[in-house]
């Protein structure tokens, strides 16, 4: 603390070895003549040494005054000052800075955080609102993609209208519905008036027995199917030529290009009937007499015909619905498909399009069986389908709809087909295990 007085402190040190080298050179100096009477030159010398060491000894003690003044008045008054205004400056600005930490700054980032942090999760909700609106707008936009590209495919083209023309029609009146429930209609009618027949009922030709029957079915075989070509064959000039041994050739009804027969007429009709007729059962038996029924013997032999009939009508069901599955009665024209059409357009040139079928193999009235093969087969030959298919690539999605649409069909076909033949299969196991059956009397039977 006294660094300050440095300086003063020197000075007073310098005094205290300058004083007795001045009073040292005082009495020095060669004695002179004294001007007072009783001064003498040993006694001016003390004299001197005395006041030199009196001015040392003053010095010192004003030197040692003005430390201690300068040590208690500026030394330690300026320290305690000095501290007590750093206390108080401590003070002040501890108050100070805690007023303005507390009152001010600290609520100030405070709110600021607040501020901060709220911007924050607002920013992150805008831009997750931004992200939302994005993907919602991808969605939006993915959808109407698809919605276009699924009318571009979905819309009707020639291939597509041609199927929808031929399964539903004219709003349903015509089409291929309408030519299955036909052919359904008219395989249990068909079963149902040949069982006359074979039950010799009132009004059949076998209600007087088998001569009659059989001269009905001899005159309409002369009149109708006797073919002179084939030889010696019971007619020397055919009765029809359109029918000439037609009632024998199951096979022309079922597998011919021909795939619909005109039920509108009658020779196509007779030849139907005389075709199944031959391929089932062409004869029926004797009618049991009315007194005969009165037994049990007779009323047994009714019973086993009736048995017959049921097993008899299985079969004619099953092949009834063979044929009348290509009878005509959809309303559907299939030339367009089936037969060779020659199409010109003034921007390319002249084109065949079509089959290429015979006019007379196609119909414009076409049966079930020809609308499923026009579909399922026909229509892959015409030319123009890969050209539509190639040119129009949207068509190849549209025509695969109508494939599989197709091939349900025939799937459910065949399943009917397979019904039918395991029908017809066990029509003939029963009828087997009739005629196995063991005899009164005979064999291992119990007897009475």
């Amino acid at each position: 603390m006294r660094k300050p007085f440095k300086n003063i402190r020197a000075t007073a040190t310098a005094l205290r070895f300058v004083l007795p080298v001045v009073a040292f050179g005082f009495l020095a100096v060669p004695a002179t003549s004294a001007f007072a009477q009783c001064e003498t030159s040993p006694n001016a010398q003390n004299e001197f040494k005395g006041l030199a060491d009196d001015i040392v000894d003053e010095l010192n003690n004003f030197i040692t005054q003005e430390e201690n003044f300068i040590t208690e008045l500026v030394t330690h008054r300026a320290k305690y000052e000095m501290v007590n205004r750093l206390f108080e400056f401590d003070t002040n600005i501890r108050a100070a800075l805690t007023a303005w930490w507390n009152d001010d700054l600290l609520p100030a980032m405070k709110q600021q955080t607040q501020q901060l942090s709220t911007d924050q999760v607002d920013q992150s909700r805008t831009l997750g609102s931004l992200l939302d609106a994005q993907i919602q707008n991808e969605a939006v936009n993915d959808i109407n993609q698809q919605q276009v590209q699924s009318q571009r495919m979905y819309e009707p083209n020639e291939m597509t209208c041609m199927v929808d023309s031929l399964t539903v029609g004219d709003g349903g009146t015509k089409g291929i519905t309408k030519a299955r429930k036909l052919s359904v209609a008219l395989t249990g009618a068909s079963a149902k008036d040949d069982q006359k027949r074979r039950a010799n009922a009132k009004g059949s030709p076998s209600e007087a027995g088998v001569g009659a029957e059989m001269n009905w079915t001899w005159q309409q075989y002369v009149a109708k199917f006797c073919d002179p070509d084939m030889g010696d064959q019971g007619c020397t000039t055919a009765g029809d030529a359109d029918m000439a041994g037609k009632h024998v050739n199951l096979p022309g009804l079922l597998w011919g290009n021909k795939q619909t027969i005109d039920m509108s007429n009658q020779k196509n009709v007779d030849i139907v009937e005389a075709v199944k007729r031959y391929f089932i059962n062409p004869t029926s038996p004797n009618p049991i007499p009315a007194a005969a029924l009165k037994s049990s013997a007779g009323q047994e032999m009714m019973l086993d015909r009736r048995s017959s009939d049921a097993r008899l009508n299985t079969i004619y069901n099953a092949i009834g619905q063979m044929i009348s599955e290509r009878s005509s009665g959809s309303g559907v024209d299939t030339k367009s498909i089936r037969a060779s059409n020659t199409v010109t357009n003034p921007d390319t040139s002249t084109t065949t399009t079509g089959a290429g079928l015979p006019d007379e193999d196609a119909s414009n009235d076409a049966s079930y069986r020809e609308l499923m093969t026009a579909m399922s087969v026909d229509r892959y030959h015409d030319p123009a389908y890969i050209t539509r298919m190639v040119q129009y690539p949207e068509a190849t999605v549209r025509e695969m709809g109508s494939i599989n649409a197709i091939k349900m069909q025939q799937m459910n076909d065949i399943y009917k087909r397979q019904e039918e033949m395991l029908f017809m299969e066990a029509a003939m196991y029963a009828s087997t295990l009739d005629g196995d059956k063991p005899k009164s009397g005979s064999g291992n039977a119990p007897q009475h």
